[in-house]
């Protein structure tokens, strides 16, 4: 930045200069936009993965479901062509259901592909279960470069196969491999479960060995609600034998499930026939609660046929999902704002100094508040950095025997600033021996730092903070004991999770973007421990001995440090 001086004749006498090594915010700020996208784009292939299971879970027919997979997953990834073939291994052909294509390309529904027409070794690939991807796959085909083609292999034998094409040769991403490898373990299932249910309505006399090996639980009710059949994985994940079901009321065999969603769906689909899906969630009888989804179809006599599988897992994750997801954006917003806060004082300097007849005492001081705000960017760019480089696991240790009360004076002397500022009182309890540990000495001191940090910032000021090193039972212990404001106990179980936070002010007094006991806990399983925030916040396990701070340290790995809650019995942070 360059200002010109400006003499009181008006004739400009002189420039100021200035410069500011702005490298390492421009690196994190890519860095930051690299990781923005990777979080958006699974933001973006769970949303789709998940418009895909409602898309396929409300048709009932194969064909249909073939149809909309074929297009769903053409859209998404900008193919020329996709299609769905069963593989006849005696007659060795690949007879296409349903395709996919743009205006303009030819299809392939109704059409017959010669099993020899494939490349030998792309076909030994698809038999053992294998995606073949970024190479022409047959010796001659219309209109398609190199193809993603992913089987279906059920018994040892190869039955489907699910194929994107495009115009030229495509280099597949690892994102839109994943996204294309769940979306066919989706399909398969779907398609499979889609003619079992067709064959079971316009057969009544289909053989119990389909019966019983579904994947799902199916159950038939007559119009009078009595159970007519149930399969063995109804009854499994019921929980109950054919005895305490086949004969009996539906509903004296679950009365529970009265006046619910399920009982609803069950009735209308009696009365109008037409196919209802709900999830159910349902007590068993062992005293575990489950999600249930159950398609509920109108049989030909009149009464209902269901099928019901268990969803816990699947809600779960998408509860996961949605609390990552809602981290995410908390923590994006925050960041923002931490960012944005030094560029005030920056920019009011910056006025400052394109003001004529600038005096230099005027301009040290301009120039030290804009030094003092780069040096809080630069901290902050330095956690986002650590965090990155910890989580991608590029942190190399350098190990070495290292004493840990002078890992607590180096710590102390970093935390002292903030101590001070908030005129905190500090205690130690220092061993008389000096105990040594096998570790990384300059992250091992970042560690204690951060503790000692977080405990003074929550802590009001004249607070007492309490640092103590012990060695019990082998492990030397670090205690980080505050009399601060404490952890609600649904923070405690989470206090070391990455962009954790608890409520703060409306001010931002607290500040932080929930990275430092992040840290902690990143830090420590690298040299071999755990974090937790309870009684005991952050343990190393070691072997450690102690030794004069004089003497030769033993080469021990580890140490474990416990933070302490105070008196009251709240978890300090």
């Amino acid at each position: 930045m360059y200002q010109p001086l400006v003499g009181r004749d008006g004739h400009v006498t002189g420039i100021f200069a200035q410069a500011n090594d702005v490298t390492a915010a421009c690196l994190a700020k890519s860095e930051l936009r690299g990781k923005v996208w990777q979080l958006e784009t699974a933001k973006s292939n769970q949303a789709f993965q998940l418009r895909f299971a409602d898309r396929i879970r409300e048709l009932d027919d194969a064909g249909r479901i073939g149809e909309a997979v074929c297009e769903m997953l053409g859209t998404r990834l900008g193919a020329a062509r996709v299609w769905y073939a069963d593989i006849d291994g005696a007659s060795g052909m690949a007879a296409c259901r349903c395709d996919w294509t743009p205006a303009g390309f030819p299809g392939q529904a109704g059409r017959g592909i010669a099993l020899e027409a494939f490349d030998p070794a792309a076909l030994m690939v698809l038999r053992n279960g294998g995606q073949v991807a970024d190479q022409p796959v047959w010796r001659k085909h219309d209109g398609a470069g190199a193809a993603l083609l992913v089987p279906y292999v059920k018994a040892g034998d190869l039955k489907a196969v699910l194929a994107i094409e495009g115009v030229a040769p495509r280099t597949w991403q690892d994102e839109a491999l994943a996204l294309v490898a769940e979306a066919a373990g989706r399909t398969w299932p779907a398609l499979e479960a889609a003619r079992t249910r067709n064959e079971l309505q316009t057969e009544r006399d289909q053989s119990q060995y389909i019966f019983d090996a579904m994947v799902e639980g199916f159950a038939v009710l007559d119009r009078d609600w009595i159970s007519l059949r149930m399969n063995a994985e109804g009854l499994r994940l019921a929980q109950r034998s054919a005895g305490e079901v086949i004969g009996r009321s539906h509903w004296d065999v679950w009365p529970e499930l009265r006046h619910t969603d399920a009982e609803r769906a069950h009735r209308r689909v009696m009365d109008t026939g037409k196919t209802e899906s709900v999830e159910l969630f349902h007590r068993l009888p062992d005293g575990r609660h489950v999600w249930m989804e159950i398609r509920t179809h109108r049989s030909l006599e009149g009464g209902i046929a269901f099928f019901f599988h268990d969803i816990t897992q699947r809600k779960a994750a998408q509860e996961q999902l949605a609390v990552a997801d809602r981290r995410k954006d908390e923590f994006l917003a925050m960041l923002a704002h931490e960012l944005r806060n030094p560029l005030a004082p920056i920019g009011a300097a910056d006025d400052l100094l394109q003001m004529g007849q600038v005096d230099p005492a005027r301009v040290r001081r301009t120039s030290e508040i804009i030094a003092r705000q780069v040096r809080h960017l630069s901290s902050l760019v330095d956690d986002l950095l650590d965090v990155s480089r910890v989580t991608r696991g590029q942190v190399e240790l350098v190990m070495e025997p290292v004493d840990m009360r002078q890992v607590a004076d180096d710590a102390i002397e970093q935390a002292m600033p903030l101590l001070h500022a908030r005129r905190h009182r500090l205690a130690l309890a220092l061993p008389p021996l000096a105990p040594f540990v096998t570790g990384d000495r300059k992250r091992l001191v970042q560690v204690l730092a951060n503790l000692l940090n977080n405990a003074a910032k929550y802590t009001p000021e004249d607070g007492r903070i309490t640092l103590a090193i012990a060695v019990e039972l082998g492990q030397v212990i670090l205690r980080v004991e505050d009399d601060g404001i404490g952890m609600a106990p649904e923070l405690v179980e989470h206090a070391f999770e990455l962009f954790t936070q608890a409520e703060r002010p409306s001010d931002r007094s607290l500040g932080g973007l929930g990275l430092g006991l992040a840290l902690v806990r990143s830090l420590v399983n690298l040299h071999g421990g755990t974090a937790a925030a309870s009684e005991l916040a952050a343990c190393f396990p070691s072997r450690c001995r102690a030794a004069r701070r004089k003497g030769t340290p033993p080469a021990i790995p580890g140490l474990r440090a416990r933070r302490k809650s105070h008196r009251s019995g709240r978890c300090g942070s």
